[in-house]
């Protein structure tokens, strides 16, 4: 069985694909906001047997949809954060990185980087020619994010066995084939590496790898030569996870070989280290703010819903009591509890507008009992003949006392008015002497 690098042959001597890289020796700050990495616009449509042979047996991406993708010319990687890219150690040590590309020929249209740092894992090649086969590349200046530019996330957890994951990549559509210009996507599910491991050996699948391949229109979805270190993306909580950079395969598209990429998430602490760029938890979408329960009403309580009551102190009646109700009304009243009620008054058209009290409809001049009543009372009129209704109490409350009459204020006695003394008094008199000279008009005065 061999092992074929998903690394261009025809590239080989150019990027070195078995060479050695420069091991990074300073470590940079951080660099990535969890905020922004791994997002896109939308979900990529699911793949419903498209037809054409594409990476393999894909077909051509939307563009601007996979903002991390990277060509390196042989190879892909995938952008970490604005300076540090992910790659296959065995792609060698690529010079010039391009992002944002949807056309690879049309190289203008991205932005063009310069690659000074290469990070390649100290144990590639170990235990099997192709471990650990991750490459970390910083560019300078770092890119800037933007349309079709932008950052995956890097996992802090592996992704599931059985889950979708998405490729891409410009590698060949066919071992040994042609490649594309636009850029290529493809559905693939997560295998176990047990699952793996028996269709390539158990001791040619390792830990730090992760197996994949996918089905459309009848084929085999996988990667291929010139694919090699691009991405496999995995999607969670509505970000995008680097989980494998693509590393090597039994020729392309095999079903019975799935493809094998590099796993990141065994490798993180590595990753983190030497870039600077922390693993992101998945954002879960967060559940919808339950509506609060509206508060029960204390036992013993009760609330009139409907427009056909009025409430007033600790009774209740119709509309207007006691004068006519209107037609149509209709109310509920909502008993909290066992509540006494007794009924003061009762006057409603006979048979057709009825209070419905303890299960049992009341109209006319026969009211319902006084009692203690429970769960709902209801009034409904119809349309036509009105009456004076009714009014119910709450017999727990004391009824209103009765204002007392004010005793009658009585004013005091006026003092007696002077007794007039007998006869006259002139206001010509006005000496002793006059009562005894005149006294037919000063006998009566005062001092006579």
């Amino acid at each position: 069985m061999v092992a074929v690098s998903r690394c261009l042959g025809s590239l080989a001597v150019v990027f070195g694909c078995a060479a050695g890289a420069r091991i990074a020796k300073k470590k940079r700050g951080l660099d990535q906001s969890a905020a922004t990495c791994g997002q896109r616009p939308g979900r990529p449509v699911p793949m419903t047997d498209d037809a054409g042979i594409q990476i393999v047996n894909g077909r051509d991406a939307p563009r601007d949809t996979w903002p991390w993708q990277i060509d390196l010319g042989g190879c892909g990687a995938t952008i970490l954060s604005p300076e540090w890219l992910m790659s296959a150690a065995h792609c060698g040590s690529p010079r010039t990185a391009y992002a944002g590309l949807h056309n690879r020929s049309q190289t203008s249209d991205g932005q063009q980087r310069s690659i000074v740092q290469w990070v390649r894992h100290p144990s590639y090649g170990s235990p099997t020619s192709i471990s650990n086969d991750l490459l970390l590349l910083r560019v300078d200046p770092p890119f800037t994010f933007g349309e079709g530019v932008g950052a995956a996330c890097l996992p802090a957890s592996e992704p599931p066995a059985g889950g979708e994951a998405w490729i891409t990549g410009w590698g060949t559509l066919s071992a040994g084939g042609s490649r594309p210009d636009i850029l290529q996507e493809a559905a693939v599910d997560i295998k176990s590496n047990a699952e793996c491991a028996i269709a390539y050996g158990q001791s040619s699948i390792t830990d730090d790898m992760i197996c994949a391949n996918g089905n459309n229109n009848g084929g085999t979805t996988d990667a291929c030569q010139g694919d090699s270190g691009g991405p496999m993306v995995y999607e969670d909580g509505g970000k995008w996870f680097l989980i494998g950079a693509t590393s090597w395969g039994r020729g392309c598209a095999s079903p019975s070989y799935p493809g094998v990429w590099a796993r990141t998430a065994y490798h993180q602490e590595w990753i983190t280290q030497n870039s600077g760029v922390a693993p992101t938890f998945p954002g879960p979408t967060p559940a919808p703010v339950p509506t609060p329960e509206p508060p029960t009403p204390a036992p013993g309580t009760w609330e009139v819903s409907g427009s056909g009551c009025s409430l007033s102190g600790s009774c209740i009646s119709s509309n207007n009591h006691p004068s006519d109700y209107e037609n149509s009304a209709l109310c509920t009243i909502n008993l909290f509890g066992d509540i006494p009620l007794r009924v003061d008054a009762f006057s409603t058209e006979s048979s057709f507008d009825f209070l419905t009290m303890g299960g049992t409809r009341y109209s006319g001049s026969e009211g319902p009992p006084s009692g203690t009543y429970s769960g709902s009372v209801r009034w409904e009129s119809d349309s036509s003949v009105v009456n004076s209704g009714w009014r119910i109490c709450r017999s727990d409350s004391p009824s209103p006392s009765p204002v007392p009459t004010p005793a009658p204020t009585t004013a005091p006695p006026s003092p007696p008015a002077p007794s007039p003394p007998s006869g006259n008094c002139n206001s010509l008199c006005d000496r002793e002497s006059d009562c005894t000279n005149y006294p037919n008009i000063c006998s009566g005065c005062s001092f006579c």
